[in-house]
């Protein structure tokens, strides 16, 4: 009845995050719905629930201004006036929104008693293989009484002391190593100063850490983490500890707790557990090749959504259209492949000496780096699609494009010519010259001349949206909401990856015009190639 706008499975799961956060530990709840299942809605019904009953100290953070304006926008539809942080000096009043890198540097935000605090895209707090902390991760730790993050919540809350404390050590350093006599001693005086801010310093952290420990149960503010893609991998689990799950729960104390060797932290046994990790030499390694680490990961899943921590939908509309993948064989693509390989051949054969096979092979490596390789199989990618492109809008569909890079083609790595290497220059520039008889249609093809997918593409649809770094905000979002008007009719819009993994949405929304994406880049992490899809 509070929540009319809401879809019924956008309600059920404002259900089942209230029923979490009832729980005296139910410090965290986890969406993973599906992009286009309403995760914005779904979060703004949570803060809804809680403005209602009187808890109003609420933060959204988001990947970008766009996505936090959308935050805004839907907001107005529940009644919520949500405000945007203007800056890294101000933490607002009421329900506020921020982008992660504000979030990660404003000390104003640990001013406020926080209710909630929402994390869009929750991948955003911890990215690399590493599962290293973000500073988005170590605020969120310091605002929202995580026991490991009250160091951090005292830097937060007392930044005028660390800053004088680091002050006063570069003077008390550049003093000792004057040349100056009087400098020394005046070095006793700062270092005496030094130790009273750290004294000042130690004091306000017990304090902090005390006030952290008296808060935990029903008295800590609880975080609401969304995201479909919220492990980018294994040890990013990290961000979770502590709101989804517990390292410590069933294994004692780790800080006063003594093991054997290779026995492993708490942290340890727990990616051992659950990820089939190893304990080698006294170091965490990863899992022998015998594991099955998928099977491994889609069980610990099941494991968070039996905890009652995890929980997630599909999109599911009728005008849904099935996945495919296209496999295109290239001639000159081969071709390529044959000319990086003819060297190897040759020294097997014995056709040349090894080492100036490797002189010129080298000279073609230095140009045809891995960057360069990848701006070219955009570049040949893009030549190719043109012609699917036109049989889809034929087709009266949409289509969506992926590529990587904005630069591509425009060079020719294989036209070798004689180059002056002293006495070596004879062999090596007869290998050169068998190289060009051997390849000369390669070298002489017009895929060096093929530019880059911006170009191609808009060369071949001059009404192309485009949406990447190059293009204004404001103009990104018309295109978008152009692409997604059934009035434009079938169109192109062509995505650079890391302007369009997250906050746009390009499904069918009616059934007018169904969608097709063709990628021409390569994802590297889980998280971009599911984002895209």
């Amino acid at each position: 009845a509070t929540l009319p706008a809401l879809l019924e499975g956008q309600q059920e799961d404002v259900h089942t995050a209230e029923t979490r956060f009832a729980k005296p530990d139910g410090y965290g709840m986890l969406f993973t719905n599906g992009t286009g299942t309403g995760k914005t809605f779904l979060g703004l019904g949570i803060i809804k629930r809680m403005v209602l009953n009187g808890k109003n100290n609420i933060i959204i953070t988001a990947p970008n201004d766009k996505i936090a304006s959308d935050w805004q926008k839907s907001g107005k539809v529940l009644g919520l006036d949500i405000a945007m942080l203007a800056d890294t000096k101000s933490a607002g009043s009421g329900v506020v929104v921020t982008t992660y890198s504000n979030f990660g540097q404003n000390n104003e935000l640990a001013q406020r008693n926080w209710d909630l605090i929402v994390h869009d895209e929750a991948h955003y707090l911890s990215l690399n293989s590493k599962g290293e902390q973000t500073l988005a991760l170590q605020s969120l730790r310091a605002l929202s009484l995580h026991p490991d993050g009250a160091f951090a919540r005292s830097r937060m809350l007392h930044p005028e002391l660390y800053a004088k404390a680091s002050e006063l050590q570069a003077l008390a350093k550049s003093q000792r190593t004057s040349d100056d006599q009087n400098q020394w001693y005046d070095s006793q005086q700062t270092e005496a100063k030094l130790k009273a801010v750290w004294e000042e310093i130690r004091a306000k952290e017990t304090a902090v850490k005390e006030d952290v420990a008296a808060h935990q149960g029903a008295a800590r503010p609880r975080v609401l983490f969304l995201s479909a893609t919220p492990f980018a991998y294994e040890k990013t689990v990290d961000w979770a500890n502590g709101y989804l799950f517990d390292y410590n729960e069933g294994r004692g104390d780790e800080r006063n707790e003594s093991r054997g060797y290779n026995a492993g932290s708490n942290s340890d046994q727990f990616m051992m557990q659950h990820f089939g990790y190893r304990m080698r030499y006294g170091k965490l390694t990863a899992p022998d090749a015998k594991v099955d680490t998928g099977l491994m990961q889609r069980q610990f899943n099941s494991w968070l959504k039996k905890q009652g921590v995890l929980a997630g939908r599909m999109l599911d509309v009728s005008a849904d259209y099935d996945r495919r993948f296209i496999l295109t064989e290239s001639a000159i693509g081969a071709r390529i492949d044959e000319a990086l390989q003819w060297f190897e051949e040759q020294r097997k054969a014995n056709a040349f000496d090894s080492h100036d096979l490797r002189t010129v092979s080298d000279i073609i490596a230095t140009k045809f780096d891995y960057l360069s390789r990848r701006y070219l199989l955009e570049a040949i990618k893009a030549r190719e699609v043109i012609p699917h492109i036109k049989e889809h809008l034929a087709l009266g569909r949409k289509v969506v494009v992926f590529h990587d890079y904005k630069k591509g083609g425009g060079f020719n790595p294989f036209n070798l010519q004689p180059v002056d290497q002293g006495s070596e220059s004879n062999s090596v520039n007869a290998i050169i010259a068998a190289f060009r008889g051997e390849f000369e249609d390669l070298i002489d093809s017009d895929v060096w001349a093929a530019s880059s997918p911006i170009s191609a593409i808009t060369n071949a649809f001059p009404d192309v949206l485009l949406f990447n770094g190059d293009v204004p905000k404001n103009q990104r979002r018309a295109n978008v909401e152009k692409f997604q008007s059934d009035a434009s009719g079938p169109q192109v819009i062509l995505v650079q990856s890391a302007a369009g993994r997250e906050g746009i949405s390009l499904h069918d929304t009616t059934g007018k015009h169904q969608r097709v994406l063709l990628n021409l880049g390569q994802p590297t992490a889980p998280t971009t190639a599911i984002q895209q899809e």
